[in-house]
Formats: C-alpha cells, structure tokens, sequence
C-alpha cells in the first residue's frame, strides 16, 4: 500500500513517501492550503521513495496553481524517480528541475 505524507510549514511543503496514483488527490488536498499566502512557494520532494507520472500530473497541477496566483513555485531535491520521468517525458524544463 502506497503511504504519503505531508508536512507543511510557512510557504514550504515537504513530502514523504510514495507520491503515485494512490496517494496524490490527497497530497493535492492537503497542499491546497500551502498556496493560501505569499506569491512565492516551496516543495521539497527529497523524501519521495516512489513516484509515478501521476505525481508530474500532480507537479504541473501545483504550477498552475502558483501561476495562477501570480507567484512562484520551486521544487527542491527531486529524487531521481521524478528527475527520470520527467526527462523521459520532455518536461523537465518545465518543471524547473
């Protein structure tokens, strides 16, 4: 069972565990909050064990968020499941990573 978990502090959020198919509505849910201040915001993504292509489904989400609000999204220490999965899907660029 794919377990996720999601802290956030300030304009950062910082995730743990699995961030696929099963575990991202929540991570959407729970980040939602995350974009309620600020134009400028943060997810660390270090603590991600598996990732699928609904977690880059999930990432462009979090940018279009932020652009949305006028802001600015950084994702910090992607793993390199992520880091693959989007060089191999042509957007890394995008994503900034």
């Amino acid at each position: 069972m794919a377990n996720l978990r999601v802290d956030i502090k300030a304009k950062r959020a910082t995730l743990k565990g699995d961030l696929v198919l099963d575990t991202v509505m929540r991570a959407e849910r729970q980040t939602r909050r995350l974009f309620d201040s600020g134009k400028a915001w943060r997810i660390n993504l270090a603590g991600i064990r598996r990732a699928d292509s609904a977690a880059l489904a999930l990432m462009l989400e979090w940018l279009a968020r932020a652009r949305r609000r006028n802001g600015y999204l950084r994702f910090e220490q992607s793993p390199e499941a992520i880091l693959d999965l989007a060089r191999v899907t042509n957007i890394r660029e995008l994503l900034g990573l």
